[in-house]
């Protein structure tokens, strides 16, 4: 059985989707959601953590008042704390697999090396295709978009990738893309990223799980 940790930081759509997926589609004797743990107290998507009955944490970075003005050394030992607390709650609750759905957060150097040494896996649901370059980091969804409307690109997509120290930039697990062209207008576009990260969501999952 694996154990999984959602880290989610908003609405949690793709936590929805899993959950029951895992729940009404034969997965549940292979895999179980142990953990979502949230950096935003507020974020919705803590409300399926509660009505599926699945602990919910919420931990977000403690910044004094005087943040900005800290060395470089002062800071990297704030993250540093806050990574090991996210870390012993995966030991505490045996997770196996770490997957991140809408986390707004880089997941910490110290973090990612304490799971590599625990073969606990790291993975992340985000919205471009492996190697597009102009769609690291946030709002990858609407900067798409945009791009389409500058006549900069046609195609985008959905990929789960493994989490590396370089941000968006590890081994593709599972992707699938869309042809923005054919979508008249935004509200299908984002429509059919939703049913495109549905998809791809549960299909990464069972991939890792297959591959462990």
């Amino acid at each position: 059985m694996f154990h999984i940790a959602c880290f989610i930081s908003g609405t949690g759509s793709n936590l929805e989707k899993l959950i029951n997926y895992i729940k009404h589609n034969g997965l549940d004797n292979k895999a179980k959601i142990k953990l979502v743990l949230s950096n935003n107290k507020n974020a919705y998507g803590l409300r399926y953590a509660r009505h599926n009955k699945i602990k919910e944490i919420t931990e977000s970075i403690i910044k004094p008042i005087n943040y900005k003005q800290l060395t470089i050394s002062e800071k990297l030992q704030i993250r540093t704390k806050y990574d090991l607390k996210l870390f012993n709650y995966l030991i505490n609750n045996r997770i196996n697999i770490v997957y991140c759905l809408g986390w707004n957060m880089i997941l910490g150097s110290k973090f990612i090396q304490l799971c590599e040494q625990n073969n606990i896996k790291l993975i992340n649901l985000h919205p471009s295709l492996p190697e597009d370059n102009k769609l690291i980091g946030l709002n990858s969804v609407e900067r798409a978009y945009q791009q389409f409307l500058r006549g900069e690109r046609v195609i985008t997509g959905i990929m789960v990738h493994n989490i590396i120290m370089d941000v968006d930039k590890g081994k593709p697990i599972y992707w699938d893309s869309l042809d923005i062209s054919k979508c008249k207008n935004k509200k299908e576009y984002l429509l059919k990223i939703n049913m495109i990260e549905k998809k791809v969501v549960v299909n990464a999952l069972i991939k890792v799980i297959n591959n462990m």
